[in-house]
């Protein structure tokens, strides 16, 4: 008995110490784990860096998901209703952030997508807004890195909401020829069948939306196979396990990838770092955050009416078997904002 009331005091002292608090839900354990992890440096970083950028008395409480989409609802639940948080980080993945929409959106908490780029993320949502790019801006991204329309065939997990979307957007949107699309299942090990209709079917090039750990090894299997078709894929890329899963044979040609960040650290602890820092800026200044403008590390943002970030998005190159910046950002769309009164005051 002595030993619950000593942490119940603890625990309510603990709270009370902080003006804000902000949760924050990553999948650190499970399929996702690499995803989770690099979110969770970038906060990290962040939150060594909050009182230098002004924000002061924050708290930051970061729990696991497990990478599923129930763990994110859970999570999301006990930092609401246990932990009295007042907005919420989260998730990496379009079904998980969906999961933890659902339960943010019950209590009108606000909610910062750090990389679900899924169009219904946010589509009817009042407090749900992202840090990363949509769907169709990544297709605009590889569109605007081609010097010329080529032929495409597209392969799709058959498995992923992910994969499925950015295929579907990809057709609907690209300007050249799109061959074929080959479909596979995240249970598959062996792409010798689909890139062998895939060789047949003669394409300049192939986009691949899938996640790193499946693009890998089918880029690993086509490199084998001696295919001298360039790879396009998206963010679900970028992870610095993708060049391992490679394997160690010498690459044959370039392959391309959508990424919002190129420095020291990696996309999802870019992203991560600049959902806190808008979320502390947002809170600490009492201004939803559809209303600000921030100048970020992934580079300046601002949102449209349907909670989407304005900003920047750039391509990776990589060439044997090593990363390099590849000259094909694409600036903010031509969508207008207003000018905010605190953009000279943000952090």
């Amino acid at each position: 008995m002595i030993k619950k009331i000593i942490t119940a005091f603890v625990c309510v002292f603990y709270n009370t110490a902080f003006a804000y608090q902000i949760g924050a839900v990553l999948p650190l354990t499970g399929a996702l784990a690499d995803y989770g992890q690099q979110a969770k440096e970038g906060i990290e970083l962040a939150i060594k860096d909050l009182p230098s950028k002004g924000f002061k008395n924050i708290e930051v409480i970061i729990e696991d998901s497990g990478s599923s989409a129930s763990g994110s609802a859970q999570a999301g639940h006990k930092l609401i209703f246990k932990n009295k948080v007042d907005l919420v980080l989260g998730e990496l993945t379009t079904s998980s952030t969906l999961a933890l929409s659902a339960v943010t959106e019950a209590k009108n908490k606000p909610l910062i997508s750090i990389g679900a780029t899924h169009p219904k993320v946010t589509q009817g949502k009042k407090n749900t807004y992202r840090i990363c790019v949509t769907d169709d801006t990544q297709i605009k991204i590889i569109q605007n890195s081609l010097k010329k329309p080529l032929s495409f065939v597209v392969l799709l997990n058959n498995d992923s909401d992910y994969s499925e979307n950015l295929s579907s957007t990809f057709q609907k949107t690209y300007k050249g020829k799109v061959l074929a699309t080959l479909g596979y299942s995240s249970k598959d090990t062996d792409f010798t069948p689909l890139l062998t209709k895939l060789k047949k079917l003669n394409p300049e090039a192939v986009f691949l939306p899938d996640y790193y750990d499946k693009a890998g090894i089918i880029l690993r299997q086509a490199n084998i196979q001696k295919l001298n078709i360039p790879f396009y894929g998206t963010d679900g890329w970028d992870s610095s396990k993708l060049i391992d899963i490679m394997g160690s044979e010498p690459q044959v040609t370039d392959h391309y990838f959508v990424t919002q960040f190129q420095g020291k650290m990696t996309n999802f602890g870019a992203l991560a770092y600049d959902a806190l820092m808008l979320g502390a800026l947002s809170l600490t200044h009492k201004t939803p955050i559809g209303s600000l403008k921030y100048q970020g590390v992934t580079g300046n943002i601002s949102f449209d009416s349907s909670h989407n970030p304005i900003k920047d998005g750039q391509m990776i190159r990589i060439h044997n078997k090593k990363r390099f910046p590849y000259n094909a950002s694409l600036k903010p769309s031509q969508i207008q904002t207003s000018e905010n009164p605190l953009k000279k005051k943000s952090h």
